[in-house]
């Protein structure tokens, strides 16, 4: 593991770009007046029909959707921990989705250099995120409920990290249930093992700063947990040479970043023009 843990105020991440090449808890922030409880978002949005994700064997890209009400969801995840395959309420917007909810969010912080693409909801227990990296921009996880345990690789890390081929997942599986552990296939991802890591606890009313290009997966334990997740796109113009030096995007991620970028500034301007 590496030994780099840090945490920094709001003012320091905003005012210097070197602060914004690593990960970070970042203090003098705020999401909420006051914290929700699992039940708060029950009581609000708990007969609201959401997509569910259904993840065998740590594979959450290829999880199973299935259309379920919140409150039948959170029954199901209350009792004994969730077996394989193994339900998470992931990645939904709050603004589409429990617009309710989002009316109570505070208007995220400004990241210089960024523009803010959206806010989404993780709700779940006993569950990895599949390990990933942002193409887009940079992230704050905001804990609202519970602990979640964050693993960060650096971008000079991916040749451990066996990507997938055009997309901005590893190969590698972690499967392990309400304990902080990585279990995965040794005989065919032996460098995984060498990878270097930070890993940060992120407690109720904390935030985590997630750079662009930092591969991380996420971890729920025991305790159910409740975040909202902010995500912005980089300016690649002012960003893509300087923001990480010597160079963004790294190798290996060129193709994700020119996708990516290729999405933001030629088919969502297209669908809005539609929408008129």
């Amino acid at each position: 593991m590496s030994a780099l843990w840090r945490q920094v105020s709001y003012e320091e991440l905003i005012g210097e770009p070197a602060v914004r090449t690593e990960p970070a808890l970042v203090t003098g922030l705020q999401v909420l007046p006051s914290l929700w409880s699992p039940q708060d978002v029950i009581d609000e949005v708990g007969d609201t029909e959401v997509p569910i994700v259904h993840i065998s064997q740590g594979d959450y890209v290829d999880g199973e959707r299935r259309m379920r009400s919140v409150r039948d969801y959170y029954t199901e995840i209350t009792g004994p921990l969730p077996t394989d395959p193994i339900p998470y309420l992931a990645e939904l917007s709050y603004d589409e989705h429990f617009p309710s909810l989002a009316n109570q969010l505070i208007d995220p912080p400004a990241i210089p250099d960024e523009t803010f693409l959206q806010r989404v909801m993780y709700f779940g227990r006993g569950v990895h995120s599949q390990i990933h990296f942002h193409t887009g921009g940079s992230a704050l996880l905001f804990c609202i409920h519970g602990t979640k345990i964050v693993r960060l690789f650096a971008p000079d890390q991916s040749a451990n990290l066996y990507k997938v081929r055009a997309r901005n997942f590893s190969r590698v599986l972690v499967s392990s249930v309400g304990e902080n552990t990585y279990e995965f296939d040794e005989s065919r991802f032996p460098d995984f093992a060498d990878a270097e890591y930070v890993e940060y606890e992120v407690h109720a009313g904390q935030a985590l700063y997630i750079p662009i290009h930092w591969w991380h997966s996420i971890q729920n334990l025991d305790d159910i947990s409740l975040t909202a997740v902010y995500f912005w796109n980089q300016s690649w113009k002012d960003t893509w040479r300087d923001f990480v030096p010597p160079e963004l995007p790294p190798r290996g991620m060129r193709l994700d970043y020119l996708r990516n970028m290729s999405y933001q500034y030629a088919i969502n301007p297209l669908k809005r023009l539609r929408r008129r």
